[in-house]
């Protein structure tokens, strides 16, 4: 050192030793990638969604990665179950028939989510070498998951017009409503996908529409209402079929009537009870046959089994019947449009 201060002043020998010490041992910190703490200059917000996790595990960190990025898309995705929850209540006021609704159509919507969430990648890991850490990066390619999602969204609108034409062809009632109802729900899923697109899209347009869901529902809900039902019972060893049917229909969002029909739903119900070990058991079943008074031919039959069991007589005979009543409630709303299906 004292032959270097022959040479050099002092400064330029500090600056000498700082950048010899820099190069013998760079910081952890001179390594981390940009991302860990901030945007990725490789993935940049315009082209990429990004995740990051990190965990003691590599695997950890990767999973952890993926959720942070879905984190995106939860606002989205309550934002449809909304959707689909309303949808539900225009059918009916009761619980089992917006259970029923909601089921069918939040299992396309997921299953939808699940594909666009099927292109996350895991772009990079990196381990804390003081730590020993591990980060891991995930992202989502905007243009590939969008165009995806453009392609579905425009297979929904290209079947929504194919189902809109089949029931303006249609004369008669039941398969008018049945189409209708296709209409909505394949408009709901359009509707789930486009607000996902929306996250995706760096503008937010998303894919425009064609057919507002709105006016949809609105023609649907004005078609059930024109769907008017007569009930006919046959045979009720309950005595209580006519308030199950009535309320079920009323639940389906058909008009119950006794003049000016257009169809006829013929209902009978058998019910025996036996004992078993001190149990009771109530079986049955209820079988329902749907016709058309304009045309005179059976749109279609369905029949529920019965059993319930208990330790006392009558309640197993009340659990019978309010498992019926659950399940007409529940159900009679899709088997009545399952017929128009055949026709």
């Amino acid at each position: 050192m004292n032959n270097l201060a022959g040479f050099y002043p002092p400064l330029v020998i500090t600056i000498l030793i700082t950048l010899l010490t820099g190069c013998a041992g760079p910081g952890a910190g001179d390594d981390r990638p940009d991302w860990i703490s901030g945007n990725s200059t490789a993935y940049p917000s315009e082209q990429y969604l990004i995740g990051r996790g990190e965990a003691e595990h590599a695997a950890v960190a990767r999973d952890r990665a993926r959720a942070d990025l879905a984190k995106v898309f939860e606002v989205t995705i309550n934002e449809q179950s909304e959707d689909v929850t309303e949808y539900s209540r225009t059918t009916g006021s009761g619980e089992q028939v917006r259970s029923s609704l909601e089921t069918a159509i939040s299992r396309r919507i997921d299953t939808r989510t699940d594909q666009t969430l099927s292109h996350i990648e895991i772009a990079e890991i990196w381990q804390d070498p003081d730590s020993g850490r591990e980060y891991a990066l995930a992202v989502l390619d905007r243009l590939k998951a969008g165009q995806q999602l453009r392609d579905a969204i425009r297979q929904l609108d290209n079947l929504t017009s194919t189902v809109i034409g089949d029931a303006r062809q249609q004369s008669e009632l039941l398969r008018q409503l049945e189409r209708a109802n296709r209409a909505v729900e394949l408009q709901l899923q359009r509707r789930a996908l486009q607000r996902q697109l929306q996250v995706i899209d760096p503008a937010g347009q998303g894919e425009p529409g064609r057919y507002p869901l709105e006016n949809l529902l609105h023609d649907r809900n004005n078609l059930a209402q024109r769907v008017r039902i007569r009930p006919r019972i046959e045979q009720d060893a309950s005595g209580q079929l006519p308030t199950l049917i009535n309320g079920a229909l009323a639940e389906a969002g058909f008009q119950q009537v006794n003049e000016g029909a257009n169809y006829q739903l013929d209902a009978s119900l058998d019910m025996s009870s036996t004992a078993e070990q001190k149990w009771y058991w109530v079986h049955g079943n209820l079988t329902i046959v749907l016709r058309s008074l304009s045309s005179n031919t059976v749109q279609g039959s369905h029949r529920w089994e019965i059993k319930q069991a208990a330790s006392q007589p009558l309640l197993a005979r009340q659990r019978a019947l309010q498992s019926l009543d659950d399940r007409l409630k529940g159900e009679l709303h899709d088997v009545i449009l399952d017929f128009a299906k055949t026709q």
